[in-house]
C-alpha cells in the first residue's frame, strides 16, 4: 500500500472511517469463517466417533466366537514344572497330571581330541556325513587345508539339520554336534559316518527324546515340550519333570469375562456420549442412537444357551440410554449358564442365529467401512463444505483487500487536494486578497 494521509488536512481520522467501512464489509466472511469452525468441529467429531465405533467393533469381534469369548484359567501347585494356557474353547475340569521327561535333542561328542583348533590338517582327509532321522544323508568335504575350526564352519553352512561347535577342556579340543531338532530318535535322531583318514570317533552323550507326561495315568508324547489340545483348548507347556502327580483345575476364568463385557459397555458409552454431545442437529448421529439403543434391547432368538437378552445376564439400560453392568446378576448368569452367557454374543453353534457381537459389528461396520461406511460419506461431505468455504473466503479476502485499497486512494487524494486548496488559500491572504 501507499503513503496515506489520515486527516493532516481535514482534521478527519479517515484511517478510522476506511477500518470501520471494511469492518462491515467482513460481515460475510467472519460469518463463512464461523460456519468452517462449526464444520470443523463436526469433522472432529465425526472422526473421534468413527474412532470409537471400530474399537467397539473391535470389541464385537472378539465376542463373536464362543472360544474367542469365554476365558479359562488352570490352578495347579507346580508352577516350576510348566505353564498352561486355557482359552475359550476349554471345559472346566480337575485332572491329575505328572511330568515323567522332556524333550531333548540329540548331542554327540568326538572321541578324539585335538591340542589345536587351527593347524590344518590335524583331523586328516576325507569325509563327514550326517543323517537325521529318515531325512537325506549330508556329505561334508574334509581336505588338508581344513583346520578344526573350518571344519565345524563347513558343517554349520551346509544343508545337515545339525549343529557343529567345539568343546574345551583346558587342554584340548572335542568336536560337538547337536540336533536341532527333539522328538523320537527315529525322527530326530543323527548318525554319523566317516571316511577316508579321519578318526573323529563320535559317541552319543544324550539322545534324542519326546517328552512325556501323563493326563489322569494316560500316557502322551510330544516330539518339543508343548503339548496343544491333549485337552480341548489347552496348551501345557513343560519345563521340569516330577516325581510325583498332582492336580490342575480347568476354571471358567470370570473375572476376563466380566473384563470383557465391561470393555463392551464403556465402549457403548462412549459412543452414546459423543452422539448426545452432537448440538448440529445430525439427523444420522439420531439415527445411530436410536438403531443401537433398538438393538441392545431387543431379545435375541435361539441362541443355543438359556438366556435371549442382554438383561439377563447383568446388562441393563439406565434412564439415559446408556448400559449398566451388575457384576453380582453376571456371577449368577455365568453360575448358572456359562456358554449361554458366550452364546448371547456367538450366536448358536451352526451359525444359523446371530448373536449380539454378529449383529452390532455388522451394524457398525455399515458407518465405519473405509469404502461406503456412513461416518466416511459424512467426514467427505464436511471436507467438501470446508474446502468450498476456503475458497470463497479467499475470495472474499481478495476482493476486501481491493475495496480497502481504493477507499484508502480516493481519501488520501482527498486529503491531499484540501491540502492544495488550503495552501492556495494561505497564499490568497498572504497578498492581501
Amino acid at each position: 500500500m501507499g503513503i496515506t494521509f489520515s486527516g493532516i488536512s481535514s482534521g478527519i481520522d479517515t484511517g478510522a472511517i476506511v477500518e470501520s467501512f471494511v469492518y462491515s464489509e467482513r460481515a460475510p466472511i467472519r460469518a463463512m469463517e464461523q460456519q468452517k469452525k462449526d464444520y470443523n468441529g463436526q469433522l472432529t467429531n465425526v472422526r473421534t466417533l468413527n474412532s470409537k465405533m471400530q474399537a467397539l467393533q473391535k470389541t464385537m469381534q472378539s465376542m463373536s466366537s464362543i472360544g474367542d469369548f469365554l476365558s479359562y484359567s488352570a490352578e495347579y501347585s507346580q508352577k516350576d514344572a510348566m505353564d498352561v494356557t486355557a482359552n475359550g474353547d476349554a471345559s472346566p475340569g480337575s485332572y491329575k497330571i505328572q511330568v515323567d521327561r522332556l524333550a531333548q535333542a540329540e548331542r554327540d561328542y568326538s572321541t578324539a581330541t585335538f591340542a589345536n583348533k587351527t593347524t590344518k590338517g590335524a583331523a586328516g582327509t576325507g569325509t563327514l556325513s550326517f543323517t537325521v532321522g529318515s531325512g537325506d544323508k549330508v556329505d561334508i568335504n574334509v581336505t588338508s587345508s581344513m583346520s578344526l575350526e573350518d571344519i565345524v564352519n563347513a558343517i554349520n553352512g551346509s544343508d545337515a539339520e545339525v549343529s557343529a561347535s567345539l568343546l574345551f577342556d583346558g587342554s584340548n579340543y572335542r568336536v560337538q554336534i547337536a540336533g536341532q531338532e527333539t522328538g523320537d530318535p527315529a525322527d530326530a535322531g543323527i548318525t554319523i559316518a566317516e571316511s577316508g583318514t579321519l578318526s573323529f570317533g563320535f559317541t552319543e552323550y544324550q539322545a534324542a527324546q519326546s517328552a512325556r507326561i501323563y493326563v489322569d495315568d494316560i500316557e502322551i508324547l510330544s516330539d518339543t515340550n508343548t503339548f496343544e489340545d491333549v485337552l480341548s483348548g489347552v496348551t501345557i507347556n513343560v519345563k521340569e519333570t516330577t516325581t510325583d502327580p498332582f492336580q490342575m483345575e480347568i476354571k471358567s476364568d470370570n473375572k476376563e469375562i466380566e473384563k470383557t463385557l465391561k470393555s463392551f459397555v464403556d465402549g457403548y458409552n462412549e459412543i452414546l456420549g459423543l452422539v448426545k454431545q452432537d448440538t448440529s442437529s445430525n439427523s444420522t448421529l439420531r439415527s445411530l442412537q436410536l438403531q443401537m439403543g433398538t438393538m441392545i434391547a431387543s431379545e435375541l432368538g435361539n441362541v443355543g444357551g438359556v438366556y435371549t437378552a442382554l438383561s439377563q445376564i447383568g446388562i441393563s439400560t439406565n434412564s439415559d440410554g446408556t448400559l449398566k453392568l451388575d457384576s453380582s446378576d453376571l456371577e449368577d448368569a455365568l453360575a448358572r449358564d456359562t456358554r449361554g452367557v458366550a452364546q448371547l454374543f456367538s450366536g448358536n453353534d451352526d451359525g444359523t442365529v446371530s448373536g449380539m457381537g454378529d449383529l452390532l459389528e455388522e451394524f457398525i461396520d455399515k458407518y465405519v467401512s473405509k469404502v461406503d461406511g456412513v461416518l466416511k460419506s459424512q467426514e467427505s461431505g464436511l471436507q467438501r463444505m470446508i474446502s468450498r468455504l476456503d475458497d470463497s473466503i479467499l475470495q472474499a479476502e481478495e476482493r476486501i483487500t481491493s475495496y480497502e485499497e481504493s477507499l484508502t486512494a480516493k481519501f488520501t487524494a482527498m486529503e491531499i487536494s484540501m491540502n492544495e486548496l488550503q495552501s492556495q488559500m494561505s497564499y490568497m491572504t498572504s497578498m492581501g486578497f
